[in-house]
């Protein structure tokens, strides 16, 4: 069910089962009877993605002031949205499930931030914004998602119309905070499961052919996402029309989500990190021992998730 004052600019169907949105639907229920954090701890059983501070550490890297005026794309529970209210001028927050928009809605009412405003949207990768009304883009872990339900368009031309629509609504000088996973990342190559690609070993880091045969063989669909490598991701951000792209990597690596520090990604600064004792490469043994291994230069092409802050030039 859709909050009917809350604007809602989606275009498909909803994908959700039945059964995860009488679940969504009751924490929103939750939510108005005893407190979005209540309704949490009712719901799941960790909180820590809802609501541990490092969630939100990359913040700390952009440009944010009393001034600004950003888009998050993504909004989930709120956890990035909130964070953002408290430091700038506005946010404006786009979600593609009603049901998180509503409760990151909420969330944000319960939490006194009236300068956020939650939206239904995003789903055909279209932002209902006008040209240059923001100053900063935050697209946290949702790249790789965009155009899922769109199925008649392929995954990689809906991320590029995001990737340009990102672009449109920016100020000149305005930028971008795009982390997304990475198709060779060390985990996936150590055969992890792959939740974009029907959870299969490896998933992703196949050959594109090779996942086309397999998922015909066994009568798949498209994949739900598509990732990208290092180069692929940097040319599709270069092409929508940004410049001075600069990376980042989350560590320990394969806690992207929940990093302890966000360190630059050139091989100088990895050095510099590498030489304190406190340095933390990996979240598991074999993680660590691998990026102990990896050179400098090569860490970017091999991190679990890519990041990139760029900018719209003045």
């Amino acid at each position: 069910m859709i909050d009917t004052e809350m604007p809602n600019y989606l275009k498909f169907p909803q994908t959700e089962s039945e059964e995860r949105t009488r679940e969504l639907d009751r924490l929103n229920e939750l939510a108005v009877r005893d407190g979005w954090l209540n309704a949490v701890k009712q719901t799941y059983d960790s909180i820590d993605y809802m609501t541990s501070p490092v969630r939100y550490k990359f913040l700390d890297l952009l440009p944010l002031n009393k001034e600004s005026t950003i888009l998050e794309i993504g909004a989930q529970h709120g956890q990035i949205t909130t964070a953002l209210a408290r430091r700038v001028g506005f946010v404006h927050a786009l979600e593609v499930v009603p049901q998180f928009a509503r409760f990151a809605a909420e969330r944000c009412r319960q939490e006194g931030l009236d300068n956020a405003k939650v939206a239904c949207g995003v789903d055909d990768c279209q932002l209902p914004f006008e040209d240059g009304q923001f100053n900063g883009v935050v697209l946290n872990l949702v790249l790789e998602w965009c155009g899922q339900r769109d199925p008649s368009t392929p995954h990689v031309e809906s991320q590029k119309k995001l990737l340009r629509e990102c672009w449109r609504v920016l100020k000149p000088g305005g930028w971008i905070y795009l982390t997304t996973k990475n198709r060779y990342g060390m985990v996936l190559l150590h055969g992890v499961h792959d939740p974009h690609t029907f959870n299969w070993r490896f998933g992703q880091a196949m050959p594109r052919w090779l996942i086309s045969l397999l998922g015909r063989l066994l009568g798949k669909s498209r994949p739900e996402g598509m990732i990208h490598s290092y180069p692929t991701l940097h040319r599709l951000v270069t092409e929508a029309g940004f410049s001075n792209l600069k990376p980042y990597w989350a560590v320990p690596d394969t806690s992207y989500r929940s990093p302890t520090e966000i360190v630059p990604a050139d091989a100088e600064s990895i050095r510099a990190a590498r030489k304190r004792p406190d340095f933390k490469h990996g979240s598991y043994t074999k993680a660590e021992v691998m990026f102990k291994l990896t050179p400098a230069p090569l860490v970017k092409y091999l991190t679990s998730s890519l990041t990139f802050f760029a900018e719209k030039p003045a």
